[in-house]
């Protein structure tokens, strides 16, 4: 499954890059994944994807018949930038994002594996300040996560 919740987050990645793009973000430099983020190369404006995999999710009745191809995520996209006020602006979109639409999980070849719909009950949005202990660049940290149902028919 590690193959599949690296085509769910790449999917969750570019769907998020075009909605933002629509709305006007541009030059954005991308991320995936914790491995990606080393905090000594973070340059912004920076976006960083990352998903937890939290499991199978079970239905009100127990599982789905034979195998179950539901799973709980947990999709987790920092931000970096240059002041409180963009942070909190690029955070707000990605929480509409997150909000109204849902994900098609596609791998390299476009084919479509899954889907992917928020609980929007759980987005949680934060900001952190820069640290200002000697720091040359500051930058802002916006987090915005929020739990997925992914499903694969």
């Amino acid at each position: 499954m590690a193959t599949s919740r690296f085509f769910e987050r790449r999917s969750i990645r570019n769907q998020l890059k075009i909605y933002l793009e629509k709305k006007g973000w541009t030059d954005l430099t991308w991320s995936e994944g914790f491995s990606a983020l080393s905090l000594a190369t973070v340059e912004p404006p920076f976006i960083s994807v990352i998903l937890e995999d939290l499991g199978k999710a079970t239905l009100e009745m127990g599982n789905n018949a034979e195998n179950n191809k539901l799973f709980n995520r947990r999709a987790q996209i920092n931000v970096y930038m240059e002041s409180a006020d963009r942070v909190d602006a690029l955070m707000d979109e990605i929480g509409d994002f997150m909000d109204m639409e849902a994900i098609i999980i596609k791998d390299n070849n476009n084919n479509i594996l899954g889907s992917m719909i928020s609980d929007t009950e759980t987005i949680l949005m934060t900001s952190i300040p820069p640290d200002t202990a000697g720091e040359a660049d500051l930058e802002w940290h916006g987090i915005v996560a929020c739990l997925y149902e992914t499903y694969y028919p």
